[in-house]
């Protein structure tokens, strides 16, 4: 009885995904790319109940504590100024930039591996993994003293094991929501600074208090609980689907929507995560106090909270890439005003405002492409978008340290980060309109 009604369950999801696959599609060549979602008579996808949220509350956690995104990873610029000053005083602001954006790569790197292994039904254990890797990872940075070792240990064991964590989880979501799709990753997306806005204070206050060794001990046993919660909570939900073409369908880079989306996602991963690194150093170059410079970096993310939340709520009824673009082109904006921006108030108003910029644009960057191709797919395509990330994650920072020091000062950095917003809007409109054949529409 048992095995002919999972048999039974099998065979109805499969004809879910047959019934989406052969929704309203443009046809591009080889992949199909959506632009209208399946009819409001496909009810199979839950759009909500205990099992859906908890997937939803799960991955909430993993980006609150591992992505950029991204919560531990997102309180880097803490650690930046305590480097420059304390720990590394030798080494370059550039060089130390290195332990950050190399940590943020690789939340994104192994993303393509993590996709693939999900549509091919392989979930758990390498949740297990990665859990105990990233929590060693985050204990052994507690010990180390050199640059190598930081390099070593944050940057690479931390960095890859949270991308191991994050990688599946943009299309274990989307096996749960359908019409609710962009609300539920806004709401998971705001994981990210919920824990990017307390663990920049915390570090500071527990930095000054008990070290920097039980600085970091103490947050490996706070995210610890977290991890815990994950391991029993997310789940996919789709049968394993063993579709051609590997880790990567190279088949998708002959279509240029995908890969102008791509490019104009890098460019705008370069000068990203520049204001998260550097608000605080920036800030007491410009003559203010430490202890409350430190509350730049969590207000950014308090303002990407509610940016994320926000886009996701406009995008279900605009279209993902309707809102994507113009929110990119006004960060910009308050990227080349941040450098004139020299006392508290106008600093928490840039700060504030380019954490909703930067919230809008990461909380819906899964969502146009997981309209370009089938749902067999999905995993492996998201996870090539967000690999493909990890280019302008590693090689953003680095740019704008060199460019500091060059410049002696952070104005010229606040024009190369906005620029590279600008001309990544640009370049995502264009996507959009190969996409649609039209300036118009919905995407």
């Amino acid at each position: 009885m048992n095995d002919s009604t999972h048999h039974g369950h099998e065979s109805e999801l499969e004809l879910e995904q047959s019934k989406l696959e052969s929704s309203e599609q443009i046809s591009i060549g080889l992949p199909t790319f959506t632009t209208k979602s399946p009819p409001p008579e496909i009810e199979e996808y839950p759009d909500g109940g205990l099992k859906a949220w908890s997937v939803v509350f799960a991955v909430r956690l993993i980006i609150c504590i591992s992505m950029q995104p991204f919560g531990f990873v997102n309180s880097y610029g803490v650690f930046q100024t305590y480097y420059q000053k304390t720990l590394l005083p030798h080494n370059s602001r550039a060089s130390i930039s290195w332990i950050g954006s190399m940590q943020t790569a690789l939340v994104f790197f192994p993303n393509v591996i993590t996709g693939r292994t999900l549509d091919l039904g392989h979930f758990r254990i390498p949740l297990h993994v990665s859990s105990t890797l990233f929590i060693t990872g985050v204990f052994l940075v507690s010990e180390c003293k050199t640059y190598w070792q930081l390099l070593l240990c944050q940057g690479v064991v931390v960095g890859f094991s949270a991308g191991l964590l994050f990688g599946p989880t943009p299309a274990c979501v989307m096996h749960w929501f359908l019409k609710r799709r962009f609300l539920s990753f806004g709401i998971v997306a705001a994981g990210s600074p919920a824990g990017g806005t307390l663990l920049p204070i915390v570090t500071r206050i527990l930095l000054k208090r008990v070290g920097y060794p039980w600085t970091i001990r103490i947050l490996g046993f706070i995210l610890l609980v977290p991890l815990v919660a994950i391991n029993l909570l997310l789940r996919p939900r789709f049968p394993p689907r063993n579709l051609k073409g590997g880790l990567f369908n190279f088949a998708m880079f002959k279509h240029p929507p995908f890969v102008l989306y791509i490019i104009g996602m890098d460019l705008v991963f370069l000068g990203f995560y520049v204001p998260l690194i550097y608000f605080d150093s920036a800030a007491q170059e410009a003559g203010l106090s430490p202890s409350i410079t430190v509350y730049l970096i969590s207000i950014a993310n308090s303002g990407s909270f509610i940016g994320r939340v926000t886009v996701g709520l406009l995008a279900d009824r605009y279209g993902a890439l309707n809102v994507q673009i113009p929110v990119v082109f006004l960060g910009g904006i308050v990227l080349f005003a941040w450098p004139y921006a020299t006392s508290m108030a106008p600093l928490v108003i840039v700060a504030f405002i380019y954490g909703c910029c930067n919230g809008g644009f990461v909380g819906l960057l899964p969502n146009a492409p997981s309209k370009m191709g089938t749902v067999g797919d999905l995993g492996r395509r998201v996870g090539m978008v967000t690999t493909c990330a990890a280019f302008g994650t590693i090689a953003g920072t680095p740019i704008a340290g060199a460019i500091r020091t060059a410049s002696n000062g952070f104005h010229s950095v606040g024009a190369y980060a906005g620029s590279m917003f600008i001309l990544g809007a640009c370049v995502l409109s264009v996507s959009k309109r190969l996409a649609l054949g039209s300036w118009r529409g919905t995407f």
